[in-house]
Order: structure tokens, then C-alpha cells, then sequence
């Protein structure tokens, strides 16, 4: 099941992508429409075993109708304004995307009790994982290859209009599929660039993968 974007998208200031103009006031309706959207309910889905964990969500394998899938489930059963305006900015970048190297997104479970993404489930796990845990090395052809997948996933952010930053990139933020394709994924800093820089200082990422310039909390943009 694929969720096509709404026609007209908006960006948190209230401005089009076409340049137009919403109304603030309807800025909340928006927002809730575009999950209804997309929405999937909890009973619809089986978890099976977890897959991994973040500071923010616990990943679970999950079956959907039928098919595999990953169920990011966000930690807590009483979401504060600010874990409900993440989730929601996390869901209105995914559903914008469709590239062979950026992970699917297929719906979101979106209660009060209990806020979850679904994407399409990826076998091998994490780029990390698979460095450094696989028994089979990989020569140098298929890394190479992987890393070919990870910059076209990030070219295909960086030339959307407008661009989008990734601010996490790391391999643990990057999935292998069967066939030893890599997908960008964990879409849960990113935002949209509508301006020449990103001005935001929120500190967040992992310092250890973050550009100079982000961790002196200058001015950064996709580069």
C-alpha cells in the first residue's frame, strides 16, 4: 500500500510549496487530516520481535495485512505537545518521499494512547549492523555499491523543493534490504530547508556525526 501526498503540501510556516499562502487558522486541521490519511489502526497490526531502539521509539518486526513491516512505536502513553509536533513533523516529511533508496513509509497509528510510524520492513537491519556484525565480509564492489545507494538516497533529499536536511546521518540511520540495497531512513530531525540556512540550535543529533558547524550552533544548510 503506498500513501500518496496530499495535491498541495504546506510547510510548518503556513507557506506552500508553490509559494501560497495558508491560513494559520487552518494550520491544526491540516495536520490532523494528512495522518487520517494515512491512518492504520493498532489492531491491524502484530508485532513480532524488536529490531531496535532509539532515545525517542523502540522498533518492532511487524506484520500488516499480510506483509512485513517496521512499527517505530514512540515511548510513553502520554504524549507532551512537543513528542506530538515531532511525530507529526516526522510523518509530513515521510509521506512527501518515493526513491528506491529512502525507506517507505506506509501509515501511522495515531491515538491517545499511543503514537506509532509503519514503514516497510527491512531484513538486515542497520549499515552499522551489518559492518560490523555480518559473518560474510563484503568486498569492495558491494560497498562501494552501498555507498553509491546512501548518496543517491541523499541527493533525492537534498533536490526536493524545498530541500530536505537530514541532520542524523549515521549507518545505524541507514537500512539494508535482501538484495543489499541501503535505504536512508529515521526521518526524526530532519526538516525542511525554506530558507538558504537552517538557523535551528536544538543540540540534537549525535555529536560524534555532526558537522563542525552544527556543533558550534552556526548557520548550516544540506551541504
Amino acid at each position: 500500500m503506498q500513501i500518496q501526498p496530499d495535491a498541495k503540501q504546506f510547510h510548518s510556516s503556513g507557506e506552500s510549496i508553490d509559494g501560497s499562502h495558508e491560513n494559520p487558522s487552518n494550520k491544526g486541521d491540516n495536520e490532523s487530516n494528512s495522518i487520517v490519511d494515512c491512518e492504520i489502526s493498532w489492531e491491524d497490526l502484530q508485532l513480532r520481535e524488536e529490531v531496535g531502539q532509539g532515545f525517542y521509539a523502540v522498533v518492532y518486526h511487524g506484520i500488516w495485512n499480510g506483509s512485513d513491516v517496521a512499527v517505530k512505536i514512540f515511548f510513553g502513553n502520554e504524549y507532551r505537545e512537543g513528542t506530538l509536533l515531532d511525530y507529526k513533523k516526522e510523518i509530513d516529511i515521510m509521506r512527501r518521499l518515493r526513491h528506491p533508496n529512502v525507506l517507505l513509509f506506509m501509515g501511522a497509528v495515531y491515538s491517545h494512547e499511543r503514537l506509532a510510524i509503519v514503514t516497510e520492513f527491512l531484513p538486515r537491519g542497520s549499515l552499522f549492523k551489518t559492518l560490523h556484525k555480518n559473518n560474510q565480509a563484503l568486498d569492495i564492489r558491494r560497498r562501494l555499491r552501498m555507498a553509491l545507494d546512501a548518496a543517491r538516497g541523499m541527493n533525492y533529499l537534498h533536490h526536493r523543493n524545498p530541500p530536505i536536511v537530514h541532520r542524523d546521518l549515521k549507518s545505524s540511520n541507514l537500512l539494508v534490504d535482501k538484495n543489499w540495497t541501503v535505504k536512508v531512513g529515521d526521518f526524526g530531525l530532519s526538516r525542511l530547508k525554506n530558507a538558504t540556512f537552517l538557523t535551528a540550535k536544538s543540540g540534537r543529533g549525535t555529536p560524534q556525526w555532526m558537522a563542525p558547524e552544527v556543533l558550534r550552533n552556526e548557520p548550516s544548510n544540506e551541504k
